[in-house]
Order: structure tokens, then sequence, then C-alpha cells
């Protein structure tokens, strides 16, 4: 039986600031197609990205509930992951998913992928690849982490979800990936290669969030 891989892949990696992100989408395939070849399944969890929270953003103007405004992003996020599944067509092995309903985000479906299935590791690609603990962009000295547990890691994010919420990993995904025991780690786009890495395990430039320290 294949060993299946589950990818929770961020919405900035499918639409960024210029577009559709080709460049990125191309590499994507060409890898997904050989790992393929190679043995392994793939499940590809798309997020919805800036797109998302532009039409949550006007909807909290116009007074939307959160429930309206995750459904929103709901929907964005089977669009993204109809173009990935079009992109990926003829590779055997590939299954491409969007959100399931209010209250978390796509992460959350990678972890219930991933315990359906019995992988014990998620892969988070987004446009950053560490954890830290603040956002980088507001605090420039905001401390990122090579490794940390589910524990240290709640304690840094909480508990609550919002809809668009900027997360590494949302809330609700933690609590669900400490409770069965999964590994996530994290890797920018922007460095392909340490997809390889990873499955192959690896050394990569990333953060690695785990139920216990190694």
């Amino acid at each position: 039986m294949k060993k299946t891989v589950v990818i929770s892949l961020g919405g900035s990696m499918i639409i960024n600031g210029n577009g559709v992100h080709t460049a990125f989408l191309k590499k994507f395939r060409a890898i997904i197609q050989r790992e393929s070849r190679n043995g392994l399944s793939f499940i590809i969890v798309c997020g919805g990205g800036n797109t998302t929270r532009a039409y949550q953003a006007a909807g909290r103007i116009l007074k939307f509930s959160n429930v309206t405004l995750d459904r929103i992003g709901i929907r964005v996020t089977h669009v993204n992951a109809e173009f990935v599944r079009t992109l990926l067509a003829g590779i055997r092995g590939v299954e491409v998913v969007g959100g399931e309903k209010p209250g978390q985000s796509t992460d959350a479906v990678s972890v219930r992928h991933a315990v359906v299935h019995r992988a014990t590791t998620v892969i988070n690609i987004s446009s950053i690849a560490y954890v830290y603990d603040a956002d980088p962009a507001k605090n420039p000295g905001a401390k990122k982490f090579d490794h940390l547990t589910w524990k240290q890691y709640r304690a840094i994010i909480g508990s609550r979800w919002t809809p668009g919420m900027h997360a590494p990993f949302d809330p609700i995904a933690a609590r669900l990936a400490q409770k069965h025991g999964l590994t996530v780690s994290f890797m920018s786009g922007d460095d392909l290669g340490a997809l390889s890495k990873i499955l192959r395990g690896k050394k990569w430039v990333g953060s690695r969030i785990a139920p216990q320290r190694s």
C-alpha cells in the first residue's frame, strides 16, 4: 500500500499579489509527479489565502456573521482546489480538496485526512518557513523556532479561531494534531527542494511541531 503524504497548501502559494502563482505551481507539479512515480500518494488541502481575507474584510464592513465569513472562505478554497486539481490531473494517487465547515481553516482538514489515512506528518507549505512567537512582519524581534512541542505552540497561538486569522497552523488544527500525536513540518514554497528533504527525513529550512521535543 502506498504511503500517503498530507500537504496543507497555503492559498498564498496558489494566488499571490501578482495573480496565480504559476512559477511555484509548475515546480510543485513536477515534484508531485516525480514523488508519485516513486510510490507516494498525496492528499493536498488547498487554503484560501489573501483572496479569502479580502472577501472577509469586506464582509466584516458589511456586518456579515463569522459563520458566513467562514463559508465564503470555504468556497474560495474550493475554487483554488479545482485549479490545483486540474493542474495535477493525470498524476496517479493524488487527491485535492478544500475547506469543509465553518469554525476552522484547511489546516484542520489536513489533520483529519492525516488521521483517516494514518499519516503521522502533515507538511505545511506557505510563504514562510518558520513558526515565530510573534508576527515577524510587525515585530522584527520575533523569535523563530526550529523545533517546538504542541504545548509550546498552543501557548503562543491561543485557542480561539477567527475567520481569516493569520496563524502558521490554526488553533483548532493544533488541538487536533496534539490529540492524535501528529507532527507538522513547515516549509516555504520559495524553497521547494525542502519538500523532497522532508519526505526523505533530511534536514530542511523550516520549523517542526511535534508531540515531544526531539
